[in-house]
């Protein structure tokens, strides 16, 4: 389920991509372009990709797509979100 973050200056939505909640993460990001994964250790589970204002991003297992604005959304790897936000 998406829940609001925030920084010390913004509160934004997020939520983290599994490779298997497509139909959340979609409905969360209408720019998400997800892809079965048909082969490999991830056979089975849904690759992703996020298209933004500066272009295509690759959403792995694990990053974070957060609308940082009103239909405006980047993605951030695990690392960098929890460094950046917490539970608002």
């Amino acid at each position: 389920m998406a829940k609001k973050y925030k920084t010390k200056t913004q509160t934004a939505r997020a939520l983290q991509w599994t490779g298997l909640n497509a139909n959340e993460a979609q409905a969360f990001c209408p720019k998400l372009i997800v892809m079965p994964n048909k082969s490999g250790p991830k056979k089975g589970m849904w690759e992703a990709q996020l298209e933004t204002r500066i272009g295509i991003m690759d959403v792995n297992i694990g990053d974070w797509m957060v609308e940082v604005s009103h239909g405006d959304f980047f993605v951030f790897d695990l690392e960098t979100f929890k460094n950046t936000y917490e539970v608002a």
